[in-house]
């Protein structure tokens, strides 16, 4: 059993906040970018190419991921209010979403551009798996995607009222550490 000891939010200037997850998932996308662009070297790929897929894929996997997450959570969150749909600032992204979106402008891409989609998927997978690790680093911190509340050795309690989890102080099951 361990409790989380970290404010998920790390500045708070008024209602403006910096949150450990928006850091987080930043360095976690420069990770990937990083990582895809020494694929690209090492196969030989034209380095312009990696220009070309931030562009287009890192755009198309934040809006896939907070088009998801909309969609998930709309019954409860936004069909009252579809306007918060907008409000982005409030949080709300969903993992395969942004898979989704990133998928689509990639194989849009490929078909566009005449570009091998199987050398391109394997040029980005070990970008998007250490991402997508880093990522859930943040779910971790903020206590975002957990699971049920357990009673077991490896559970994770949350004391920050800014924390995602359902209720304070109750242990839960860090599904998010499962996908390292």
């Amino acid at each position: 059993m361990f409790t989380m000891p970290i404010d998920p939010i790390i500045l708070s200037i008024g209602h403006f906040a910096v949150r450990w997850y928006s850091l987080i998932i930043l360095l976690a996308i420069l990770v990937g970018v990083w990582v895809t662009g020494r694929e690209v070297e090492r196969k030989g790929l034209d380095k312009k190419i990696i220009d070309e897929l931030v562009l287009w894929l890192v755009p198309a996997g934040l809006v896939g991921a907070r088009l998801f997450h909309v969609a998930d959570h709309w019954d409860h969150l936004y069909r009252l209010d579809p306007v918060k749909v907008l409000y982005i600032w409030q949080g709300g992204l969903a993992i395969w979403g942004g898979v989704i979106g990133g998928l689509t402008s990639l194989v849009f891409l490929a078909w566009r551009r005449g570009w091998r989609l199987p050398l391109l998927l394997d040029t980005l997978a070990p970008g998007v798996v250490l991402g997508q690790g880093i990522g859930r680093i943040a779910c971790v911190i903020t206590g975002d995607a957990m699971g049920k509340p357990t009673t077991g050795p490896f559970g994770i309690a949350y004391s920050s009222p800014h924390a995602l989890v359902p209720e304070l102080g109750v242990y839960y099951t860090p599904t998010p550490i499962y996908e390292l």
